[in-house]
């Protein structure tokens, strides 16, 4: 039986590919902490009603697995989100785990 929920929050893994010396892409895999919101709160995702940063920075509730250059936690907050959503590569491959997380369904490579 399909136990409804309305606007769920969820763990949900993220891969981040990245750029490393030499022309190589590294992958790097955390925890992120979604509240799905429903679609008159968000519009249509697919169409690109909302900004990633918009999207996130109303969804992101938290994460777990993130650490500085020298392996050191980085703690949720809002100050650390917005210095987080501000990198490209980060923002975009949060952004597609969450939409994978509202779809039901983890993407395939």
């Amino acid at each position: 039986m399909f136990k409804f929920t309305q606007n769920p929050k969820i763990w949900w893994p993220v891969t981040i590919s990245y750029p490393i010396d030499g022309g190589k892409v590294g992958k790097a895999t955390f925890e992120a902490h979604f509240q799905v919101k429903d679609a008159d709160e968000l519009g249509d995702l697919g169409v690109g009603a909302f900004s990633d940063v918009e999207v996130l920075s109303s969804v992101l509730l938290g994460w777990k697995g993130v650490a500085d250059e020298e392996g050191n936690e980085i703690e949720y907050s809002d100050e650390n989100k917005e210095m987080f959503l501000k990198n490209p590569y980060v923002r975009k491959h949060t952004a597609l785990a969450y939409l994978e997380c509202v779809n039901g369904a983890k993407r395939k490579n």
